[in-house]
């Protein structure tokens, strides 16, 4: 049991050191792709610059989408509560973020954005590489291939994080671990 609110415990950190990277990322840190001399923004120092560029490079502001179903996952296991179905939540979890990653990269990119990508990232650009080519011509489709793509996006990470299951199976009492 201890073992099991350990990893919950490790993962809820890693979760809180992924977001507090992502949210004081800058462009203009000095990452695996970005040689400056200049100091690091980012509270995490070097590393957490270079994890939060390396993110927001492939999956932009999909990154929501890889946040949630952690900390979901992390308190689940802190409170001794076991998931069905880790597979099935694992493959949600990818569906989510690329539909995020998608449905980010159809919103315009202002002039202060300072990557080469669109708000999605590497990623976001990919998953809308053929719908572009197939309604090149028709706004209203991709807005509608969008509001499909945002729909997916919050199904999937929901799902991913265990919003709206059945109740959780928990662990029982194992040789009378008292608390």
């Amino acid at each position: 049991r201890r073992v099991m609110q350990v990893a919950g415990a490790l993962i809820l950190m890693v979760a809180a050191a992924l977001t507090l990277a992502l949210a004081t990322w800058s462009a203009q840190d000095p990452s695996l792709n970005h040689a400056t001399a200049g100091p690091v923004r980012n509270l995490l120092g070097a590393p957490g610059a270079i994890v939060a560029d390396f993110v927001m490079q492939m999956i932009g502001f999909g990154a929501i989408a890889v946040v949630l179903p952690l900390i979901a996952q992390g308190l689940r296991l802190f409170r001794l509560r076991s998931g069905d179905n880790a597979v099935f939540r694992l493959g949600l979890w990818c569906v989510g973020v690329i539909a995020t990653a998608a449905t980010a990269s159809l919103l315009p990119a202002t002039d202060r954005w300072p990557l080469p990508t669109g708000l999605g990232g590497v990623a976001g650009d990919a998953a809308l590489a053929v719908p572009r080519l197939i309604f090149a011509g028709s706004g209203a489709a991709m807005a509608g291939f969008g509001v499909a793509a945002a729909f997916v996006a919050i199904l999937a990470t929901s799902g991913a994080a265990g919003l709206g299951v059945a109740p959780e199976f928990e662990f029982p009492d194992v040789a009378g671990d008292e608390e």
